[in-house]
């Protein structure tokens, strides 16, 4: 009896310690993880296990190397520089926080002198400047800009600048580059095109009133580049028909020969020489209000005075 109850104690025992849960299944006491720290496993509780799966750039920072502990926990000891810390690392930040020297957009060739600030990854914002525009955003800013990049507004050639051909680019700066179209000239540059222009600015090519046949008076170049000669109209030449007292003879002494065909005459002086020349001077051929008609083949008419006489004449009229 007494060995049967002895015998009953033991299976008792052991159906106890059958019944207690594993330490695999539920242990979390530090003795457990120590236990499997350092297998090169990553079990519950631990960071790592021998080397590392990440890097320190993983974890914010911009360089160095991450470790594990001896204890399965990571080690940053080795990593460096982050944003956020108030410190600058220039190669891989442009600001830190506030900025310690004010900026403002003007300072990146924005058009605004607004403040930017510094963001959160520890670069300039520059959200506030884009409204304002810059050179070199594709859009044209009229007040500031001729053009921008491919953009060039109503300019496509040199021609829609003045020049007389070429082609036109847009420069870094904005600004129309023209280098191809100086060659080609424009009204304008003080070099007379003698394809397409009669004067340039200053530049008439040596051509004044008196050269023209007038009395007098300067020419002008207009802004299209030809001659103005209004000024040579008013002071007159000999056969516009108007007799100018301080341009001619008292006396005017001319000589017409009539010819075989019909013609329109005009003479070639109206100073009179000292004596009537014994061969009649041929009257040169021009378009004026007063005119000599020839009819017929020969016949010299010769008249004095500032008025211009009818004189009838065998074969020759004059008036």
């Amino acid at each position: 009896m007494k060995t049967a109850s002895i015998y009953g104690i033991v299976l008792f025992m052991i159906a106890g310690l059958l019944a207690l849960p594993s330490c695999n299944d539920t242990c979390s006491s530090q003795d457990s993880y120590a236990s499997s720290c350092g297998d090169g496993i990553v079990s519950q509780g631990e960071e790592c296990d021998g080397s590392p799966l990440s890097s320190c750039t993983d974890y914010g920072f911009y360089q160095g190397s991450l470790s594990c502990s001896e204890s399965c926990t990571l080690d940053f000891s080795q990593c460096s520089g982050f944003c956020g810390n108030g410190l600058v690392e220039s190669q891989f930040e442009q600001c830190d926080g506030t900025l310690q020297n004010p900026l403002t957009c003007a300072d990146f060739g924005f058009y605004s002198s607004d403040l930017i600030s510094c963001s959160s990854d520890c670069q300039y914002d520059l959200s506030v400047c884009h409204q304002a525009g810059q050179c070199g955003d594709g859009i044209i800013q009229p007040e500031r800009e001729q053009c921008d990049g491919t953009q060039m507004g109503a300019v496509h050639s040199c021609a829609d600048l003045g020049y007389y051909g070429g082609d036109v680019t847009c420069t870094d700066s904005c600004v129309y580059d023209v280098s191809q179209c100086v060659g080609e000239g424009r009204c304008g540059d003080g070099v007379i095109q003698s394809a397409s222009e009669e004067c340039d600015g200053t530049t008439l090519g040596g051509v004044t009133c008196v050269s023209l046949g007038y009395h007098g008076g300067n020419v002008q170049c207009t802004d299209d580049c030809h001659l103005d000669i209004s000024q040579c109209e008013e002071a007159g030449f000999c056969g516009d028909g108007v007799r100018q007292d301080s341009w001619s003879s008292v006396t005017a002494l001319i000589s017409v020969t009539c010819h075989a065909w019909t013609s329109v005459l005009r003479p070639d002086s109206c100073h009179a020489p000292t004596t009537a020349p014994s061969t009649p001077r041929p009257a040169v051929r021009r378009s004026s209000p007063r005119y000599v008609t020839a009819v017929m083949t020969t016949a010299t008419v010769w008249w004095t005075g500032s008025a211009v006489p009818t004189v009838s004449v065998p074969n020759c009229t004059a008036r």
